[in-house]
């Protein structure tokens, strides 16, 4: 899970609550009231991906929308504190703070690329999170630190797994991280596989620039940078991952690179 940070709240958010006082009890009605608006689509939907710089706010797979890519749209909007709580008397439906831009979860066969996007019953991300209250449970991308790096992951098995030297840094509990995991079920087969295949391309990467007459350490750093930096707005799929792999020289490269 990469951290997420988040722009000011869009002038549409703003003037919506402001003209539709939420009552606590009609949820379902407002969200889609707030949906139907074309600002919804314009602002709201294109930040979230700006901010994310594409990537599912969970498992960090590439998201897009429907543009010459086929299939549907691999898109969702995410509540991370459901939409429907009641919890303290807050719009959490329409809260800048509560929206993440995800993955469809494994859930729709129809969409592009359906190996690695299409996994159910064996869902991931939102769509097994579902209506649970799990604010204390798992990390909220938005908390995540930027460094140290909570995370590890295996290359052989593509295994997301837990920092806990990190963790202790940071003064994040490693069963929390470890929660993220499990709950999100961000180790699904579909998943595990990708992000192997995704490491064994950047492994071939570093293979082609020490042929080319790079030091590891050089390789390293030219991958990262490619790999980790935006590209049209757009980070490549499984960042942390990535990262993880190419261990301190992604670090260094990170630490030379505005945030956004």
């Amino acid at each position: 899970m990469k951290r997420v940070d988040k722009q000011d709240e869009p002038n549409f958010i703003k003037s919506f609550n402001e003209d539709n006082a939420y009552d606590g009890v009609n949820h379902n009605e407002h969200w889609n009231k707030f949906k139907l608006e074309a600002d919804y689509q314009v602002e709201v939907v294109d930040r979230l991906l700006e901010d994310q710089g594409f990537l599912c706010a969970y498992c960090e797979i590439d998201i897009y929308r429907r543009d010459g890519v086929g299939g549907i749209q691999d898109i969702g909007v995410e509540h991370f504190h459901p939409k429907s709580s009641f919890k303290d008397n807050i719009a959490w439906v329409t809260k800048w703070s509560n929206l993440l831009a995800v993955c469809l979860g494994g859930s729709n066969s129809a969409v592009h690329d359906p190996d690695v996007r299409y996994g159910a019953p064996d869902l991931t991300c939102d769509k097994i999170k579902a209506n649970a209250i799990l604010d204390s449970a798992i990390l909220n991308p938005l908390h995540v630190p930027g460094a140290p790096l909570l995370f590890k992951v295996s290359r052989t098995s593509g295994e997301l797994g837990v920092n806990a030297e990190a963790c202790a840094i940071a003064g994040i509990d490693a069963e929390l991280a470890q929660c993220t995991i499990s709950q999100l079920n961000l180790n699904a087969d579909r998943l595990k596989k990708a992000r192997r295949d995704t490491l064994n391309d950047v492994a071939n990467a570093l293979i082609e620039q020490v042929r080319r007459g790079r030091s590891p350490a050089e390789a390293r750093q030219i991958i990262a940078k490619a790999r980790l930096t935006k590209s049209n707005g757009r980070y490549l799929r499984f960042f942390t991952a990535c990262r993880s792999y190419l261990g301190k020289e992604a670090e260094v490269v990170l630490g030379s690179l505005d945030p956004h």
